[in-house]
């Protein structure tokens, strides 16, 4: 692993730790047993340069891309990029609703937040370690399992095949699975350094669009 994605990687996990640590503090300030709403919970890429954002029911909310997506990815590293920054905010949603499970209780309504079998997230237990070695082993035992039911959940809720979506200029092609993205293809001919803020209107077109996101 080079310097640079070490730093990376411990940068996540003081940003996951920090995310956890903050939803403790709101779930224990609940009174009424109902589940609090988190807004947009964010993931960033490798890089730091792509952002992507979800609601609090897993859809879409929103995607930001820093100028620097061209020289620090590329075309080419752009698509697994936004599939990163995707999982890492679908993990901390997870990570969010199994932390209200434990401190509060079962949301009070089956819905998209009621994924796990009672007593799923007590089999992870979120390590209180300041050790990044360990916090790092502990985020992933805890969203691999918990992420996959999601992704499973999402799917039910889909009518079928997976789509395949576009924006308006056509310059990125997303396979959705039910809310997940699980496919991209970039049109890398139409894109150069200057592309950014077209590019970033197209995916929020086509992602609004498809998966019914009302953010911006």
């Amino acid at each position: 692993m080079s310097q640079a994605n070490s730093s990376v990687t411990v940068e996540q996990a003081a940003q996951m730790r920090g995310f956890l640590e903050d939803v403790e503090g709101l779930a224990r300030s609940v009174s009424d047993g109902v589940w609090p709403r988190l807004g947009q919970i964010e993931g960033t890429d490798a890089t730091g340069t792509v952002y992507f954002s979800v609601d609090d029911d897993g859809a879409f909310a929103s995607v930001y891309l820093d100028p620097h997506w061209w020289t620090a990815l590329g075309v080419s590293g752009l698509p697994g990029a936004l599939l990163g920054a995707q999982r890492i905010a679908r993990d901390k949603l997870t990570a969010a609703r199994l932390i209200f499970r434990r401190v509060i209780g079962p949301p009070r309504r089956r819905g998209p937040a009621d994924l796990g079998e009672p007593g799923f997230e007590l089999m992870h237990g979120l390590s209180a370690s300041r050790d990044i070695g360990e916090l790092l082993g502990r985020w992933h035992a805890l969203t691999a399992e918990s992420y996959q039911r999601m992704y499973e959940f999402d799917r039910r809720q889909a009518d079928g095949s997976p789509l395949r979506v576009q924006g308006p200029e056509e310059l990125v092609t997303f396979t959705l699975d039910g809310q997940v993205i699980t496919g991209v293809e970039v049109d890398g001919w139409r894109l150069n350094a200057g592309s950014t803020d077209r590019l970033t209107a197209d995916i929020r077109a086509a992602l609004h669009h498809n998966t019914g996101g009302q953010h911006g």
